[in-house]
């Protein structure tokens, strides 16, 4: 089997749509579904071999920062497929390149809009340097005397995948009942097994699924 990258994202997003049509219910609802249940374990997708290098940066920052926010990826809304999307809180997240094409970005919005959904834009530079070294970075050009480079640096903090994220979070979490030592927490898979929300998807989405939907999932090859 030949490996292609753009072949393998094109029949993932139609197995992917397949297993969000299946759970889109939970999904929009709330009762969220963990996202290796869809893609890893229903779809058979491998989410490596999904992204791009800076959507890759993007997922982790949201694996990492976005605990309590349930994004998917290569969701697919109407007719479009968005780089992330969090059914629930009807939020999207397109990570631009250069080869972007801005009228076709702006057509896409307005139908997401028209859909409900709020759209965040992240041009990809800005997923490159964690907030850790652009932090480190402001510091170390203060103490040399850089002001401008400094308060450049100030300036796009806001626009950072990192610092989006955690806004995100915070904006949609209960933090009457969340710690701030809970939202820092990196979220692990293994955490997630251990769940009481795992375990009661476990039968739906594993042992009760139809089997006609894993018969249309395999009918669609993810190698040439």
């Amino acid at each position: 089997m030949q490996f292609d990258q753009n072949y393998y994202r094109s029949q993932a997003q139609k197995r992917l749509r397949l297993a969000y049509e299946y759970a889109r219910s939970d999904l929009e609802s709330g009762n969220s579904v963990e996202v290796y249940h869809l893609c890893a374990g229903i779809a058979g997708v491998e989410l490596r071999y999904l992204f791009s290098g800076p959507e890759s940066k993007m997922w982790q920052d949201i694996r990492t920062w976005g605990r309590y926010l349930h994004f998917y990826p290569e969701y697919p809304i109407g007719d479009d497929y968005v780089d992330f999307a969090e059914p629930h809180k009807k939020i999207v997240i397109e990570v631009d390149s250069g080869l972007h094409d801005a009228a076709k970005d702006t057509a896409k919005d307005k139908r997401l809009k028209k859909a409900g959904y709020r759209i965040i834009r992240i041009n990809k530079k800005y997923t490159e340097k964690d907030l850790e070294h652009i932090l480190g970075a402001i510091e170390a050009t203060t103490q040399a005397g850089k002001h401008e480079i400094a308060h450049r640096l100030k300036s796009d903090l806001p626009k950072n995948s990192e610092v989006i994220i955690k806004r995100l979070r915070n904006e949609n979490t209960p933090t009457e009942r969340v710690s701030k030592e809970d939202l820092r927490k990196t979220v692990y898979l293994s955490d997630v097994i251990k769940s009481d929300e795992f375990k009661a998807y476990d039968n739906k989405y594993f042992k009760m699924r139809p089997k006609e939907l894993d018969e249309a999932i395999a009918s669609i090859p993810l190698y040439k």
